[in-house]
C-alpha cells in the first residue's frame, strides 16, 4: 500500500502519530520537535474556522497530508534562534530563512516562525510563461510569495475559536493582495491545477481580462523594481528595444518591405549553403578556409561537425524566414505593434512608484465588477453561501500597512453595489430573512454583517429592542452578544421587537 493510500485512511490521531514517527527520523533538538508537535495541533484546531471564512474546498486531511510530506521529504534541519542574541546577524529582520536547496528551515522559537519557513520549503512552486519573458520571473514572485502568506494565515489569524488578522506579521500586502485577486479571478481549483502542473501556467494573458492582467503587470513590476535593483536596468533596455521595434513598425509599408528584404536575403543564403553542402570539393576547402581563421581552442574537430554547424545555420535561416512570414500578415502585425505599446505602458510605471496606490484602486474595482458578474450567474443556494463568505473575506485583505479594501473611499460605492445585488439575490432564493420591506435598510443590516469577524454567520441571530425613542439591534452569535447597534429610526420592519431570530433561513 503506497504512502498516498495510508494516508487517505488516517483519521486526527493518525496524524499526530505519523508526525511523530518522521520527527523521530529528523536529527531535529527536541525543541524543534516539540514546536513542530504544537503547530500540528494549533493548525489541526484551526483549520474549520479558515476553511469557513476563506470558503475554500480544501480539506484538513489534505492539508495536514501536504504539511506531513513537507516535514518528511523537504524539511531535514530547523536551526532556531532566540530572540536578541543571533538574529542580527542571521535572520536580521526576517521571521525565518527557508534554504530549500539544504532542506533547512532557521526560524525563532515559536509555531508561526518554523510554519512560515515550511510553507516557504513547499513544492511544486508556482512558474510563469508569459509573452513579455522578462514578467515571468515577477509573477513567479508574488505568486510563490503570495501563497505561503496565504497559508500562513492557518496559524497567524486563526487560534481556534476567533479569527483576528495580524497585520504586522504580512510580510508583503501587495504580494498578498495579488494572490488573493488570482484566486477569485481564477478559482481555487484552477490555481491548484497551475501549480500541480509542475508550477506551470502558460499564456496566462489569455485566462485573464487584458485590463486587469496590465494592471497587475503594472503593479508588480513597480514592487520588483524596490527589492532588485538591478531589474531597472533591465526594464531600461527593453523600453528602448520595444520603442525601436514600434517606431519601425509606424510605416507600415516600409516595414513589410524590410521583412520581404530579410526573407529574401536568408533565402539566398540558404542557396549558398545547400550549394556548399552539395560539392565535397568546396565543403573542404570551406571547411579549411574556417579553421584556419580560428584560434586552438575554437577549432571545429572534423568535416562532419562542420556539415552539422551548416545544417544548424540552414535551420535557424529557414525558421527566420517562417517568422518573417508570420510578422507579415495583417493580424500578425495588429497583435505585434499592441504588444509593443502595452509592454511600454507597463515598463513605464517604474518611473512613477506613488501611481501604485492608484493601479491597486483601480485593479480592485475590476476585481468587484469580477464579483458582480459572477454573483449575476449564481443558480444554487450554496453558491450564495460561498459568495457571502468570499466578499466578506476579500473586504478584509489589507490593501497596504494601515488600509483594508473595506476602507479604500473610492471602492465604497463598487462594494455597496456587489453587496447589495448579492442581498438581493439571497433574498430571492429564501436564504436569508428578510428583515425590511426595503433595499437601502436591508443593506444597513447587512453592511454590519459583512464587517463582522464571527466565523460561522449562519450563527446569527438577530434581535430588534426599543429604547428612548432609538432603534436598537443586537446581534448574537448563538447565545453570545457580538454587537450592539443603534439607529434612529428604521423604516419598514419586517420582524418583531424583542424577537430572536436567525438571519439565514
Amino acid at each position: 500500500m503506497g504512502k498516498e493510500e495510508i494516508f487517505s485512511k488516517f483519521n486526527i490521531k493518525d496524524y499526530n502519530n505519523e508526525l511523530e514517527k518522521i520527527i523521530e527520523k529528523k536529527a531535529f533538538s527536541e525543541d524543534a520537535k516539540n514546536l513542530l508537535l504544537s503547530m500540528f495541533y494549533k493548525i489541526e484546531n484551526a483549520y474549520d474556522d479558515y476553511k469557513k471564512i476563506k470558503s475554500i474546498e480544501k480539506t484538513k486531511k489534505e492539508e495536514l497530508e501536504q504539511l506531513l510530506k513537507t516535514i518528511e521529504n523537504d524539511c531535514n534541519v530547523i536551526e532556531l534562534i532566540k530572540p536578541k542574541i543571533k538574529e542580527e546577524t542571521i535572520l536580521k529582520d526576517k521571521k525565518f530563512i527557508a534554504i530549500y536547496e539544504e532542506k533547512k528551515i532557521i526560524a525563532y522559537q515559536n509555531e508561526k516562525s518554523i510554519y512560515y519557513g515550511l510553507c516557504n520549503l513547499q513544492q511544486p512552486k508556482y512558474k510563469v510563461k508569459t509573452s513579455l519573458k522578462i514578467i515571468d520571473k515577477v509573477i513567479e514572485k508574488a505568486m510563490n510569495e503570495g501563497l505561503w502568506i496565504s497559508k500562513a494565515e492557518i496559524i497567524r489569524d486563526f487560534d481556534g475559536w476567533s479569527w483576528n488578522i495580524e497585520r504586522n506579521d504580512i510580510d508583503n500586502y501587495i504580494y498578498n493582495l495579488i494572490y488573493q485577486n488570482f484566486s477569485i479571478i481564477l478559482g481555487e481549483n484552477k490555481l491548484n491545477k497551475w501549480l500541480n502542473n509542475n508550477g506551470y501556467f502558460g499564456g496566462i494573458e489569455k485566462n485573464i481580462d487584458k485590463k486587469i492582467y496590465k494592471l497587475i503587470c503594472k503593479i508588480l513590476v513597480q514592487e520588483y523594481v524596490t527589492v532588485e535593483s538591478d531589474f531597472k536596468k533591465e526594464i531600461d533596455i527593453k523600453i528602448k528595444k520595444f520603442k525601436e521595434e514600434l517606431s519601425n513598425m509606424e510605416d507600415k509599408k516600409i516595414y513589410l518591405e524590410n521583412l520581404a528584404e530579410k526573407k529574401k536575403n536568408n533565402t539566398k543564403l540558404i542557396k549558398k549553403i545547400d550549394n556548399l553542402l552539395s560539392n565535397l570539393n568546396e565543403l573542404k576547402d570551406e571547411f579549411i578556409k574556417v579553421n584556419k581563421e580560428l584560434d586552438d581552442n575554437n577549432k571545429i574537430f572534423s568535416l562532419s561537425d562542420f556539415v552539422e554547424i551548416k545544417q544548424a545555420q540552414r535551420n535557424k535561416l529557414i525558421k527566420e524566414i517562417d517568422e518573417y512570414s508570420q510578422a507579415m500578415k495583417p493580424a500578425v502585425f495588429v497583435e505585434k505593434k499592441e504588444f509593443f505599446k502595452d509592454s511600454i505602458e507597463i515598463f513605464s510605471s517604474i518611473e512613477d512608484l506613488t501611481t501604485q496606490r492608484n493601479f491597486l484602486i483601480d485593479l480592485q474595482k475590476e476585481i468587484l465588477k469580477f464579483f458582480s458578474e459572477r454573483i449575476g450567474k449564481i443558480e444554487t443556494k450554496k453558491e450564495i453561501y460561498d459568495m457571502i463568505y468570499k466578499l466578506r473575506y476579500y473586504k478584509e485583505i489589507y490593501l497596504n500597512e494601515h488600509e483594508k479594501i473595506k476602507d479604500i473611499k473610492e471602492l465604497k460605492k463598487y462594494i455597496e453595489n456587489v453587496e447589495k445585488k448579492l442581498l438581493t439575490i439571497a433574498c430571492n432564493f429564501k436564504v436569508l430573512n428578510i428583515i425590511s420591506n426595503t433595499i437601502e435598510e436591508n443593506y444597513r443590516i447587512m453592511e454590519e454583517i459583512f464587517n463582522t469577524n464571527m466565523i460561522d454567520l449562519e450563527d446569527i441571530i438577530l434581535e430588534f429592542k426599543k429604547k428612548n425613542e432609538k432603534i436598537i439591534l443586537n446581534i448574537y452569535e448563538d447565545e453570545n452578544l457580538n454587537k450592539c447597534i443603534e439607529y434612529d429610526k428604521f423604516e419598514d420592519l419586517n420582524v418583531k421587537y424583542n424577537k430572536k431570530i436567525k438571519l439565514f433561513i
